[in-house]
């Protein structure tokens, strides 16, 4: 599962992480969680996928080390992997990962604000039309969802930011190393409330959070890593736009004829088409010769 070397194979490798990882929502939605309460299903979803995600992740690992900074940065993960589930669990699917996908805009913010980084005219367009694309989503969800749902799909928009800076920061460490430490904490920080609930996964259950862990998670960040060893950093960014794109596409195939089945508003639909062509601008034209 090597793609070094092969540009066909690695945008494959790329592609396939990104359709694995599109499937968080079919997973998220599934009925065959119905029997748990909200605030239960979220948080056994979130401990049970990180179990799995991490026994793929430790076989990764080759260069283990620390630093102080990756106290922060498992921070960020853990609250973003609990606040995406939940705006999953309580909003419609395709709102919920637009407003995740809302990070790079956070991360322009952070690097101007931690990183000192000069934020130039073509990054502050992207800012405001990205922007306009989030205040879309968001006119279209007044009255409709819960303002929480709504919070929680922001709140992981932020703290995905966060991990992204976290992971520049600490970019000479080995990747498999961070991400197994931000999949050990997500299970360190929901460990307490698993312990407290009385619901525990049952039968098929326990097939469907290996999946989710291990199909969802896990095995999309193996064939990520082989995949940009050939593929540039600015294609793949591009590449992995299908993930927002096919989320609410697997909700529909699989959940349309559930009784809590949400098909998505257009306004969410042109609030992500507006943030979908502002990023594919961003990250596919080049800057003009001697730009940073």
């Amino acid at each position: 599962m090597n793609g070094g070397g092969r540009p066909w194979a690695g945008v494959l490798l790329v592609a396939g992480a990104a359709v694995l990882w599109s499937t968080s929502g079919l997973f998220a939605k599934a009925p065959w969680f119905d029997d748990w309460e909200t605030h239960t299903r979220v948080t056994l979803m979130a401990f049970w996928r990180a179990i799995f995600a991490s026994a793929v992740m430790v076989f990764l690992i080759r260069r283990p080390a620390w630093d102080w900074r990756m106290v922060p940065m498992m921070a960020c993960f853990a609250g973003m992997s609990w606040s995406f589930l939940q705006a999953l669990v309580v909003t419609e699917a395709t709102t919920a990962i637009w407003l995740q996908y809302t990070a790079p805009v956070f991360v322009v913010i952070g690097s101007f604000l931690f990183f000192r980084e000069v934020i130039h005219r073509r990054d502050a367009w992207f800012l405001v039309v990205a922007l306009g694309g989030l205040a879309i989503i968001l006119a279209g969800q007044v009255g409709r969802a819960s303002t929480a749902g709504l919070a929680y799909g922001i709140l992981a928009g932020v703290l995905y930011a966060g991990v992204i800076l976290f992971l520049r920061a600490l970019r000479e460490f080995d990747s498999a190393w961070l991400v197994f430490l931000n999949q050990a904490a997500t299970v360190l920080v929901f460990l307490p409330l698993v312990a407290r609930l009385d619901s525990r996964p049952e039968g098929f259950q326990w097939i469907c959070l290996g999946g989710f862990g291990i199909v969802q998670l896990g095995l999309p960040y193996l064939l990520f890593a082989n995949g940009v060893r050939s593929v540039p950093g600015h294609q793949a960014s591009l590449i992995v736009l299908l993930e927002p794109l096919l989320v609410p596409l697997w909700v529909f195939l699989f959940w349309r004829h559930a009784e809590n089945y949400q098909p998505p508003l257009w306004t969410t639909i042109v609030g992500g088409a507006v943030i979908l062509v502002t990023l594919v601008i961003r990250y596919a034209v080049p800057r003009r010769a001697g730009a940073a």
